[in-house]
């Protein structure tokens, strides 16, 4: 198990301080991930100060009634939704397909080297295009138990 999943094994340099991005990203792609889940909790943290009552806090006791109290509050609630906002663009723009992020735990599992997964990858689209796809949907996709036995026939043929 790599305890340096999270910053592509190299924590020195890279990091994922929410845990939020997949793995296996580029150097630059972790990077824009992190960037906008951080901007975006940055951002909603300032909202929610702004709207608890910080604003009267920032500009003075003249503007409105202010409330430290509020402040915090707001700005804990709105970091909070900031975060899922950020989970949820993320996911969105950095997030494999399910059947892909199902071939990699696969390979994974089976200890496969990245050249090794990659040809897995080919392999499983040959078999699809010669009739010998899994039974998940219409488009040959394997179940579970099915893609582990693809990946010892796999690793037996190699």
């Amino acid at each position: 198990m790599n305890l340096y999943g999270f910053a592509g094994g190299d924590p020195v340099n890279y990091s994922d301080p929410f845990g939020l991005c997949p793995e296996n990203l580029s150097p630059t792609k972790a990077y824009l991930c992190n960037l906008l889940e951080a901007g975006m909790t940055g951002a909603g943290a300032a909202a929610g100060f702004i709207g608890g009552g910080g604003a009267g806090l920032v500009t003075g006791p003249g503007a409105i009634v202010a409330s430290p109290v509020g402040a915090i509050a707001g700005s804990a609630v709105g970091a909070g939704a900031g975060l899922v906002a950020g989970r949820a663009i993320t996911n969105v723009l950095f997030a494999k397909k399910g059947d892909i992020q199902q071939v990699e735990d696969a390979a994974r599992r089976n200890k496969m080297t990245p050249e090794q997964r990659r040809e897995f990858g080919d392999f499983l689209e040959g078999e699809k295009a010669a009739g010998r796809g899994g039974s998940k949907n219409d488009r040959g996709d394997f179940k579970w138990k099915e893609l582990m036995v693809k990946a010892r026939e796999f690793l037996d043929s190699w």
